[in-house]
C-alpha cells in the first residue's frame, strides 16, 4: 500500500506544483533539494547499528543494555546534527557564489531561505531517527509503515494549502518541514508512550 500511494500521489503532485509555483520555482526546490541530499552520507549506518544490537539485548532481556544503546545512539546522532550543520553552514557561505551568475537576485535570496529551511528539517530529522530506528527494533511494522502513508498522503494535502496563498517553492519547503517535525514528533511520543521504550544514561554498553 505504501509504495502504491507514493507511485499514484507523486504522479498527481508533480504537476499540481508545477502548476502552482511553475518550472522555475519548482526546478529552485529540487537544485536546493539535491544539496542537502548529499548531506544523508553522514548517517554513517548508526541506524542500522541501533536495530543490530538494541534487538539483540531485547531478545536477551537486557534492558540496561537496551537502554545504553539507545543513549549512545542518541549522543550519536546529536554529533552528527552538530556535524551536518557546520557543513552546511560552509556549504551556505558559498551558495552566492556558485549560483549568483546563473541565478537571479530575488532567485538567490529564495534558494539560500529553502537551503536554511532544508537545513533544519534534515538536522531534526537526523535527532528524530534513533526513535524510528527502536520502533523498527521492536518490530512495530505496521505503524511504522502507517505514518510512511500517512505522510504520503498529508504532505501533498498541506503544500497545497500552504500554495494557495503562498504559491512559491519556499511554501513548499515550509510546509514540508512542518509536517516532518509533527510525524517525528509522532514517532517520539509512540517510542516513549506506547511501546515503553526507556533511553539509559549510556555508561554501560556491551557492544
Amino acid at each position: 500500500m505504501n509504495i502504491f500511494l507514493q507511485t499514484a500521489v507523486n504522479f498527481l503532485y508533480i504537476p499540481l506544483l508545477l502548476y502552482y509555483i511553475g518550472q522555475e520555482e519548482y526546478g529552485l526546490y529540487q537544485l536546493i533539494g539535491s544539496l542537502i541530499a548529499y548531506l544523508s552520507i553522514v548517517d554513517f549506518g548508526l541506524s542500522s547499528m541501533i536495530i543490530r544490537f538494541y534487538a539483540k539485548y531485547w531478545a536477551l532481556g537486557d534492558q540496561n543494555g537496551a537502554e545504553n544503546i539507545l543513549a549512545i545512539a542518541r549522543r550519536g546522532y546529536f554529533v552528527i546534527c552538530l556535524l551536518v550543520l557546520f557543513v552546511g553552514g560552509a556549504f551556505y557561505t558559498f551558495l552566492p557564489q556558485w549560483f549568483g551568475y546563473s541565478m537571479s537576485v530575488a532567485e538567490l535570496k529564495e534558494g539560500l531561505s529553502i537551503y536554511l529551511l532544508l537545513l533544519f528539517n534534515f538536522a531534526i530529522t537526523m535527532l528524530g531517527m534513533v526513535y524510528q530506528a527502536v520502533i523498527n527494533a521492536r518490530q512495530r511494522f505496521l505503524f511504522l509503515r502507517g505514518t510512511s502513508c500517512l505522510q504520503c498522503i498529508l504532505q501533498p494535502l498541506l503544500v497545497l494549502v500552504v500554495l494557495q496563498e503562498y504559491p512559491y517553492a519556499f511554501g513548499v519547503a515550509a510546509a514540508t518541514t512542518i509536517l516532518n517535525a509533527v510525524l517525528i514528533l509522532w514517532r517520539w511520543f509512540y517510542a516513549k508512550s506506547v511501546s515503553f521504550i526507556t533511553i539509559g544514561i549510556g555508561i554501560y554498553c556491551k557492544v
